[in-house]
């Protein structure tokens, strides 16, 4: 066979740093396991992915491109993520599965790369999801619980993996900044006291002489919740950086001794870094990734109390050592899956 055309699907160009590393982990993968496959992504902006990834993109609203990306290409990839779920919206779970049965109308491979399934909140799109998911080639998925809920409705098709951005190649040499906390939050539907409670948590770090840094992932969302944080919090007493893209962010949580935050991507990356943290979790996938991790974690946003926080930090940076340990320990172990992705990808054209 000839060169491989291969279209990538996932939630890429909405300037969320997670999303970009996910499809740069694909992308290196691809280029890995074919000889110069020619490669498209969907995306919200065509101009931001070609340009950052080097590869062709296609416009996710221009519906008869997609359909004319499908019917050229050998194979459709899901880049990792959490596509099939409809927390978010209901029009976004089904638009990625009209894809995949576009795809597989026109015969195509189809395989899914570290992906989380869920939550899917109502019985009318678990239905709809499982028996799409039962016609793929290959389903690569990124936690037990995942795994676990499509092997009880009988796929076949299956393998558990890890998420791919654990595939990245990441510079790990850095010696962070005595005292520097980096601090990520998004845009969710938590109460207002939830905020309340996270600024009283930074003047507790700011007046006990931690350097604090806001960090966001996504432009238009995880800002929009860290600016209001930092007009409250008294002048010049912390730092809040933006427009950064994911590399920066890596760059940014190595910098610091512990990374406290909501994004599931933000704590792979300070996972990969050996970054000890603490978990603000807004999903099941934030809290099944903090449990392998070993790492604390905040389950319930609404309820969480200034007291509790600090004491889950002090409680960090008292056995500061041993949460790195079990941290290296754990993640070393959920890096021993990285083949998975690359023995699929092989697999799926022989």
């Amino acid at each position: 066979m000839g060169v491989h055309k291969v279209l990538i699907v996932g939630y890429y160009g909405s300037k969320n740093a997670g999303d970009e590393a996910l499809l740069k982990s694909t992308i290196d993968l691809l280029n890995k396991v074919y000889d110069k496959p020619d490669i498209t992504a969907i995306t919200y902006s065509v101009k931001d992915t070609e340009k950052t990834h080097g590869i062709k993109g296609l416009s996710r609203n221009k519906y008869m491109d997609i359909v004319k990306g499908i019917m050229n290409s050998d194979i459709l990839v899901g880049g990792g993520g959490s596509m099939l779920q409809n927390v978010t919206s209901n029009r976004s779970l089904y638009y990625y599965l009209a894809i995949l049965m576009l795809a597989k109308f026109f015969g195509k491979k189809i395989v899914l790369l570290g992906n989380g399934i869920g939550p899917l909140k109502n019985s009318m799109a678990a239905k709809t999801t499982i028996k799409i998911l039962k016609s793929l080639d290959h389903i690569v998925l990124r936690d037990e619980v995942s795994y676990e809920f499509l092997k009880n409705h009988d796929l076949k098709n299956i393998h558990l993996g890890n998420d791919l951005v654990f595939s990245l190649n990441i510079d790990k040499k850095s010696d962070p900044i005595p005292r520097r906390v980096i601090i990520n939050l998004r845009n969710w539907y938590y109460e207002e006291k939830f905020l309340d409670t996270m600024v009283e948590f930074i003047e507790y770090l700011v007046i006990n002489e931690y350097e604090v840094i806001l960090l966001p992932f996504q432009k238009g969302n995880d800002d929009k919740v860290l600016l209001k944080i930092k007009d409250r919090i008294r002048k010049n007493s912390i730092k809040y950086l933006s427009d950064l893209n994911y590399e920066d962010i890596i760059l940014q949580i190595s910098s610091g001794e512990v990374f406290i935050g909501m994004r599931l991507h933000g704590l792979i990356f300070s996972a990969i870094l050996n970054k000890p943290f603490i978990a603000l979790s807004y999903d099941p996938k934030v809290e099944v990734f903090s449990g392998k991790s070993g790492q604390i974690c905040f389950n319930d946003l609404n309820r969480i109390t200034i007291e509790e926080l600090i004491a889950g930090f002090n409680e960090l940076y008292e056995n500061y050592d041993e949460y790195k340990r079990v941290l290296q320990k754990n993640t070393q172990e959920l890096m021993s899956y990285n083949y998975i992705n690359e023995k699929v990808l092989r697999e799926i054209l022989s």
